[in-house]
């Protein structure tokens, strides 16, 4: 006899049928498109730019999954960027294992391949490539990492890795 509520006990409201997406028909296809802000490292691999990059996908996936396999490709993959100009954050060979957004909080599983970042670019940028790249996105305030399905609380002996993170702009520099 209650109504639906959220975790912070706010009322969902009336739902309609076009709120569900019906996948239960392998042959078709619930094909999107968006515009999300990646954040690649500049050239010198000390700052961030963010790439607005236009994806077409399938909407039964989350957004955060989306943003962040765009950025274990790499700026190499994005039409109509200069990609000699920004580097990937992400390692070569890095997989994520798995990523779920609660209480506005994502929590991202990657292999340890995370942990070996490219020579090019500081910790710093490796990190907050994924962290603000995340919370570009509207449900997602802090990014937990984990790596093979456990905290590390050290990253490359130099960060804490153990908390969540937070948006960092004061390494993100203009797109010239």
């Amino acid at each position: 006899g209650q109504p639906l509520t959220n975790s912070k006990m706010e009322t969902i409201g009336l739902m309609t049928s076009d709120l569900f997406i019906d996948n239960t028909d392998g042959e078709k296809s619930y094909k999107q498109q968006a515009t999300l802000n990646i954040y690649f490292a500049d050239s010198s691999g000390t700052s961030l730019i963010k790439e607005p990059v236009k994806i077409q996908y399938d909407a039964t996936l989350p957004l955060e999954e989306l943003a962040v396999r765009q950025l274990i490709k790499g700026p190499s993959t994005v039409k109509n960027i200069n990609s000699k100009k920004l580097l990937p954050t992400v390692p070569k060979g890095t997989i994520l294992n798995k990523i779920t957004t609660k209480e506005n909080t994502c929590y991202i599983d990657f292999s340890d391949d995370f942990l070996k970042k490219p020579n090019n670019i500081t910790d710093e940028v490796a990190i907050y490539s994924v962290v603000n790249t995340l919370i570009e996105l509207p449900t997602i305030n802090k990014v937990q990492f984990s790596i093979n399905g456990e905290q590390v609380l050290i990253y490359n002996d130099k960060i804490n890795f153990g908390d969540a993170f937070k948006r960092n702009l004061d390494i993100v520099r203009k797109n010239d």
